[in-house]
């Protein structure tokens, strides 16, 4: 019985081993003294200046240091020690999603002044060894300066020059993006390197219930990539939005903001006719700081909707004999006559056979709390929840109304 369940196990690791996507950035380089020798075991020290998170290595025989899983944000301060040798330091440093900044230093003997020498250099954004297709990067501060109408992140995507923004339909009454020209079905979205979507289908979860993927509140950078050839990354075709949420720092900090849209602020479409009536109102915060200076933090935030949309359902108004010419499979003398048994039998209110309100509420709650464990080993635990309801519409599946 043994072989069998073994062979299982490794059936099922590919599985287990699926793509988890990039969630954070990289810093590497090469140190040398002032005559372009490389230096071995020299000490490299990565500080977060917001949080006081820490990560330390040793350049190698090579004189070449790498740092991986690096947070992105910052500023970072990055310190260069070596015995016998000055301390460097560059201060202000702030790392992308994804981004794989390139820090070279050279040390110069601590017994010897010499005159201050400035090198500048300016690496090409599009021609890098660090790309692996066309990306866009949206910072969290141009998600918090940009308008949102709808405060999601489809809109954020559009920012892309690859990604255009699809109309809704039945299916998917919330839109979707489109990457490359390909499906919107092919897409892949991740937050904090877990897939947030249908894995067959490719759709994002709610579906009808329109709630957000993730609040723009928790939101901190925004990677929007199409089909990049990056190993990292599967589990689609077409592009991926990539997303990290954000963490609490040393200071606290939080926000609020309320949204509210109505058919009432909209003018009249290019052929004069008035906007529909419905009725928007969102509104939540977030809030973040330290529970533990340099060594544990949190970070909340809550983004509450309410939507009042109209919901035109299967219109009842055929009084053409009471011949079903559209279609809709109830009479509309045997629509009336069932309301009147509810109202004057069972004392029931029977609604009205055209157009009504539909409400579309829901609610988004992420919650995370950072540990620094030691220097570099950082633990993390997160929760999001997301709830969305739209019960109180009619619909129409596979031809019938339900």
């Amino acid at each position: 019985m043994r072989r069998p369940l073994l062979l299982l196990a490794f059936a099922s690791l590919p599985r287990l081993l699926d793509a988890q996507g990039v969630t954070s950035a990289a810093i590497q380089g090469t140190v040398a003294d002032e005559h372009g020798a490389t230096l071995a075991g020299v000490f490299v020290q990565v500080t977060n200046a917001l949080d006081g998170r820490r990560w330390e290595v040793s350049t190698r025989s090579t004189g070449r240091y790498l740092l991986e899983d690096v947070e992105v944000g910052g500023p970072y301060r990055i310190e260069v020690r070596a015995v016998g040798y000055g301390s460097e330091t560059r201060n202000g440093i702030v790392l992308a999603l994804g981004q794989r900044l390139l820090a070279d230093f050279t040390l110069r003997p601590a017994t010897v002044e010499l005159a201050l020498v400035v090198v500048r250099a300016t690496a090409d954004a599009v021609l890098n060894a660090g790309r692996t297709g066309p990306s866009e990067i949206v910072s969290a501060a141009r998600i918090a300066a940009l308008p949102n109408l709808r405060r999601d992140f489809f809109t954020l995507t559009a920012l892309s020059p690859q990604v255009a923004i699809s109309p809704s339909s039945g299916s998917a009454p919330s839109g979707g993006i489109t990457s490359g020209g390909q499906n919107r079905l092919l897409n892949g979205f991740q937050i904090d390197g877990g897939l947030n979507g249908d894995p067959f289908l490719g759709r994002l979860p709610g579906r009808e219930t329109l709630p957000r993927p993730i609040s723009l509140e928790a939101l901190q950078p925004l990677q929007v990539m199409a089909a990049p050839f990056d190993i990292r990354f599967g589990g689609f075709t077409g592009g991926v939005a990539n997303a990290v949420t954000k963490s609490g720092t040393n200071a606290v900090h939080g926000s609020v903001f309320g949204y509210l849209a109505d058919g009432a602020l909209v003018g009249r479409n290019a052929v004069g006719d008035p906007a529909g009536d419905f009725t928007t109102w969102q509104y939540g915060g977030a809030i973040g700081g330290p529970i533990v200076r340099d060594r544990a933090h949190y970070f909340l935030s809550f983004d509450m909707q309410h939507r009042v949309v109209p919901d035109p359902g299967p219109l009842i108004t055929d009084t053409a004999g009471g011949a079903d010419t559209i279609s809709i499979g109830i009479r509309y003398a045997s629509a009336t006559r069932f309301q009147d048994i509810l109202r004057n039998t069972y004392a029931l209110d029977p609604g009205t056979l055209g157009p009504s309100n539909g409400r579309v509420p829901a609610a988004d709650v992420f919650g995370k709390i950072t540990l620094q464990v030691g220097t570099n080993s950082h633990l993390e635990f997160s929760h999001h929840y997301t709830d969305g309801d739209r019960s109180g519409f009619v619909q129409r599946v596979y031809g019938q109304y339900t």
